[in-house]
């Protein structure tokens, strides 16, 4: 008997450079049929928003290229010409940097929501889900396998 493999709930882009937590997240995203890309720099993820079409984003402030504001800037940039990710992409900035200025600079730069790390993942589990079903609900996207129907920009994309 062959067991069905589980459609994914939502693909997301997890950029963050320290490894161990990198691939801490990755393997409870994995597990909680979460389909997972790893970006350890700023510019691993842009290439990832830009060419695999995700759902949301953990974003780290520190990286090694660029801080994760810059890389939050630009993803929110409303020049198309600039960049091709989905302006509606979902952030959440996960930082060890965890003073007020950090959460309003964060959340004023366009991320969705603001996690400090040490965190638990239950609790970031549940703030991921509360950003995918506002996303869903302002911009719908429809999934039949490997076909993507984009109500809002008028695409539709096959595999």
């Amino acid at each position: 008997m062959m067991l069905s493999t589980p459609e994914e709930i939502a693909r997301i882009v997890v950029c963050e450079d320290d490894r161990p937590t990198l691939e801490l997240l990755c393997d409870h995203l994995t597990a909680d049929r979460f389909g997972v890309l790893a970006a350890p720099t700023a510019s691993d993820a842009m290439r990832l928003c830009i060419y695999d079409n995700p759902d949301l984003m953990l974003l780290d402030l520190s990286l090694p290229d660029a801080s994760g504001l810059e890389l939050l800037r630009a993803i929110r940039n409303p020049d198309r010409s600039a960049t091709r990710v989905d302006p509606a992409l979902g952030v959440i900035m996960v930082s060890g940097r965890g003073t007020e200025l950090d959460r309003i600079r964060g959340l004023g730069q366009g991320a969705d929501d603001y996690v400090q790390k040490p965190c638990s993942y239950g609790e970031l589990l549940a703030r991921i889900n509360a950003v995918l079903r506002r996303k869903a609900r302002t911009h719908p996207v429809i999934r039949a396998g490997e076909i993507e129907i984009n109500a809002i920009e008028r695409t539709v994309k096959v595999g």
